[in-house]
């Protein structure tokens, strides 16, 4: 066995010296040699400072990892699908997190990256992230496109961000002027897309083909289709929204000038499946996906790498993904193929403006509304598509009237008007109105339920939650309702769950608190069968009861992780007396820690140690000593300091800073100052067993 593995040492050695030893330099005994590879401007010298190479000559240490444009391309793609499975389950802020790993990744994000987040934010209602992605898209230089102006002003009508929104008019939207007639609509394509073509890869020198994305560029392309008049529409909306009624009063006053007169600019073609498949976009505008089932796996703990951004934890249940078969948002298919505002010739759209201003300004009695509707709409041809009208209308109304009879009444008026038949939309708000005004008077839940099944529409699921509320005022059950006509036919969310909650704790106030136990169980068990992340607030529905209840709704997971954030954060808290760029660097501003960092494996290593080194030609063959030297510039001003990792001492004290003291982590006697995850575990498991 010697001679067989001497023999082979011996086969190997020559194999590789005759491979590269005569054409590598050898190193010198004890000079430092500055002209290998890991010293190159552009390579990794320092870490994990990513510099784009735009300014190629004046950069020390550049792009940290060199990939193609369709490498690029493909990590920005799988980074799209991990924020909208993050956004799916209720994290957008770990979305933000992604964006952020992108930079640090070098893979640029794009607008609609940032898009994502901010539409998830105000899906699962939370501003401050909202407010985080904006700043971090600017802080970034990232130029919004008009699909994300649009997307932004919705963000702030919704969380009510007036100095944002005034902000954002007056940074982007100066420039954007209505279609002329005789101007190319859409215009022709401004570049084609970067690629590096064969001949490239062979003539251009290398920094040349260090390639950064830059999503700017791609805006000229993006500004293809004429989108002005949706910028002034949801500009006007976030005006009103944010208590500004006079210069939402003015962007009105430009839409009735320019939309009669100007001609109708062509919508986008859609390429989003969804719209193809039900009409109109998915909440996240993500891909249809089949119907599969995660089946537990031994190779799923192994080969299974993480793709996501996000930590992956196994199932061994069975999960249900993307099963429920209803539309979640109701489908218009009178006026145009699609539903969609964008296809809607001019005089529709100013009727949809009309519908958005009405929606969101807030009226104090039914007269009013009246009669603004009289003088917008009064003199409009029937030649137009009502129904969007009409629901607006009634969602309006239905806040400023007495009685759900009425905006029963008010429907059926429009609808023999406007030669409509009544669609489940309008219901919605008829619906809404029995959970105002309460079931009292002829009308009542159970009969326009039964009026509205005989029309054999498809009902949306804001129609169902609508009914589900109005059975919870009028001392129905919701839950048999939810069973028997929502669980298995639709994409339900925490909406839904919440007013089943709200019934639980009536059953568990009137004296059976086992049966509000076991329907709250059976609800926690239904959310995870089918995907659906059960939101912050419903689990704290749950606790709320905790003293009667007794029910863990965290997994074991979430405490703990919890548990060790928190811990490695108040070890943290030391606040320095004096600004210190050595311990200060940029962790402030990153939402994912800097104590460790992905290297060119794409594995998480604790920075400038040698594993993340990439390999260097020193030593006479790539696989003589790979990842153990750490070659560096000793002449570099932007090397590494390395400084004692204990906080016992300070690192000014002249006797203490390099005698050894980084060496305190080996030190036995100091053991009970590190980790003790299994501590952790044992402390977990006890509080929470089960």
């Amino acid at each position: 066995k010697a001679t067989v593995s001497v023999l082979y040492w011996w086969v190997w050695d020559k194999m590789s010296k005759a491979t590269w030893a005569h054409r590598l330099p050898t190193p010198h005994p004890f000079k430092p040699v500055f002209q290998s590879f890991a010293n190159v401007p552009g390579s990794r010298v320092n870490g994990w400072e990513a510099t784009a190479m735009e300014n190629y000559e004046h950069v020390k240490g550049g792009v940290v990892n060199m990939k193609s444009p369709k490498q690029i391309r493909d990590m920005r793609r799988s980074a799209m699908d991990g924020i909208q499975e993050q956004v799916r389950s209720g994290r957008p802020l770990w979305g933000l997190d992604t964006i952020q790993k992108m930079y640090m990744n070098n893979a640029n994000p794009t607008q609609e990256h940032y898009r994502a987040v901010l539409i998830g934010s105000v899906q699962w209602d939370e501003p401050q992230t909202a407010k985080d992605c904006w700043a971090l898209m600017e802080r970034q230089g990232v130029m919004p496109d008009d699909k994300t102006i649009c997307c932004f002003f919705e963000t702030c009508a919704a969380f009510k961000l007036r100095d944002l929104a005034m902000q954002c008019w007056n940074r982007y939207c100066n420039e954007f002027t209505f279609l002329e007639h005789g101007e190319a609509d859409p215009k022709p394509i401004a570049r084609e897309k970067h690629s590096l073509t064969r001949d490239d890869h062979y003539t251009l020198p290398w920094w040349k083909k260090q390639w950064t994305y830059d999503p700017n560029k791609d805006i000229p392309d993006a500004h293809r289709y004429n989108r002005t008049r949706d910028i002034y529409s949801s500009a006007m909306t976030a005006m009103i929204a944010c208590g500004e009624p006079d210069l939402a009063g003015q962007l009105l006053k430009v839409l009735e000038d320019k939309l009669p007169s100007t001609p109708t600019p062509i919508g986008e073609p859609v390429t989003d499946p969804n719209v193809a498949i039900h009409g109109h976009n998915n909440v996240n505008g993500m891909k249809k996906k089949p119907v599969r089932f995660r089946i537990p796996n031994m190779y799923l703990f192994t080969l299974r790498r993480n793709t996501r951004g996000i930590d992956w934890i196994p199932n061994h249940e069975w999960v249900m993904q993307d099963h429920q078969v209803g539309p979640a948002h109701p489908t218009r298919s009178r006026d145009n193929e699609h539903g969609d505002p964008r296809f809607y010739s001019n005089k529709q759209y100013l009727l949809y403006v009309y519908e958005k201003a009405m929606r969101y300004t807030v009226w104090n009695s039914t007269d009013e509304l009246d009669r603004w509707v009289e003088e917008k709409v009064g003199d409009y041809n029937d030649e137009l598509n009502w129904e969007d009208f009409v629901t607006g209308y009634l969602k309006s109304y239905v806040k400023v009237s007495k009685t759900a009879e009425s905006v029963y009444g008010k429907m059926h008026d429009w609808c023999e008007k406007k030669n409509l038949r009544p669609v489940p939309a309008m219901y919605t708000s008829v619906f809404n109105a029995f959970t105002l005004h309460g079931n009292e008077g002829d009308v009542t839940v159970s009969s326009v339920n039964k009026e509205l099944r005989k029309t054999k529409q498809t009902i949306d699921l804001e129609t169902q939650t609508a009914i589900m509320n109005a059975l919870l005022t009028s001392n129905s059950s919701p839950h048999d309702y939810f069973v028997k006509n929502v669980l298995r036919s639709y994409k339900w969310d925490n909406e839904q769950i919440t007013i089943l909650l709200k019934e639980y704790r009536n059953i568990g106030d009137q004296g059976d608190v086992e049966k509000q136990r076991a329907l709250c169980e059976r609800a926690h068990i239904w959310c995870q069968r089918y995907n659906v992340g059960m939101s912050e607030k419903n689990k704290q529905f749950i606790e709320d009861d905790y003293d009667r209840l007794q029910l863990q709704v965290r997994t074991k997971e979430e405490l703990l992780v919890w548990k060790m954030k928190r811990q490695h954060d108040m070890k943290d808290r030391l606040v320095p007396k004096m600004p210190n760029p050595i311990q200060d660097r940029v962790t402030h501003t990153l939402s994912v820690s800097d104590h460790v960092n992905p290297d060119h494996l794409e594995q998480w290593v604790v920075p400038y140690s040698n594993a993340g080194r990439s390999f260097t030609w020193q030593h006479g063959s790539p696989h003589a000593a790979p990842n153990t030297t750490d070659v560096r510039d000793l002449t570099d001003i932007n090397r590494v300091k390395y400084l004692p990792q204990d906080n016992l001492v300070s690192p000014w004290v002249r006797s203490s800073a390099f005698s050894g003291s980084n060496r305190s982590q080996y030190r036995p006697e100091r053991a009970h100052e590190r980790l003790n995850v299994n501590r952790w575990l044992e402390e977990t498991n006890r509080a929470f067993p089960g």
